[in-house]
């Protein structure tokens, strides 16, 4: 997203003034662009839905949540074909449900630790 955006504020910036300005002004920019860029990242911060993502990354297509959720499955069974990733064993999947409990209590105890420090 920042990427993009950051492209997508260069672009408009200089086709309308010249990038011959960036000579001008010794490679810095125009006063305006890190102030805006700044709006810019506070907005991708924002963003916390997957139509909201694509919109900022100006993905034309819009998806149905059946289109979108086959879209992931496709991804992931093409990650598995490609042995990108190797698919948890039941036993693994006990391991991580033990050790995502142990950072939930260690998570709820230093919040308890920090409320008692206030």
């Amino acid at each position: 997203m920042f990427q993009i955006t950051f492209l997508d504020l260069f672009i408009r910036t200089y086709h309308k003034i010249g990038i011959r300005t960036l000579d001008q002004n010794y490679g810095f920019p125009e006063s305006h662009l890190p102030g805006r860029m700044v709006e810019e990242i506070k907005a991708i911060y924002k963003v916390d839905t997957w139509p909201d993502f694509f919109a900022k990354v100006q993905f034309g297509k819009v998806f149905s949540k059946e289109s979108f959720t086959g879209m992931l499955r496709d991804a992931v069974a093409k990650s598995r074909d490609r042995r990108y990733h190797i698919p948890a064993r039941p036993s693994d999947m006990n391991r991580l449900r033990l050790l995502r409990r142990e950072l939930e209590r260690a998570r709820a105890e230093a919040v308890a630790r920090k409320s008692r420090d206030i």
